[in-house]
C-alpha cells in the first residue's frame, strides 16, 4: 500500500527534488521514512475506523493486501464531514451551533 501511495505522490509531482534511496528491503524509493510511518499511521486508523479493512477476499486474506469496506465506500461517496474526523467534525458543528456548549469545545477541540 505504501508503495502505491508513494507513486500517487511521485505521479502528482511530490518528491521531485529527492534523490531516489535503495534499501535492500524496501528497493529504491524516494519517500521520505517520516511520511512513509504517517501513511502506516493512517493506514491503521483507517482499518481501526472500519473504512478499511486487511485483506482482498477469502483467498487474499492477509495484511499484505487491503481494501475499502462497505461502510468505507459509503464515507467515501459522503459528501458530509464524519465524526472521526475530530478538527473537520468540530469545525462544522460550530459553523452549524454558533452557540455550541463548551463542554464539548473541551471533549473535542
Amino acid at each position: 500500500m505504501i508503495y502505491e501511495v508513494e507513486k500517487l505522490a511521485l505521479d502528482g509531482g511530490y518528491y521531485s527534488n529527492v534523490r531516489a534511496k535503495f534499501d535492500p528491503m524496501l528497493g529504491t524509493h524516494k519517500m521520505p521514512e517520516e511520511d512513509r510511518e504517517k501513511v502506516r499511521e493512517i493506514i491503521h486508523e483507517f482499518v481501526m475506523e472500519g473504512i478499511l479493512t486487511w485483506g482482498l477476499n477469502k483467498h487474499n486474506p492477509s495484511p499484505e493486501f487491503i481494501k475499502v469496506t462497505r461502510y468505507g465506500e459509503g464515507c467515501l461517496k459522503s459528501e458530509e464531514i464524519l465524526p472521526y474526523d475530530p478538527v473537520g467534525y468540530l469545525k462544522s458543528l460550530r459553523e452549524q451551533i454558533p452557540n455550541l456548549d463548551e463542554t464539548i469545545k473541551r471533549l473535542y477541540g
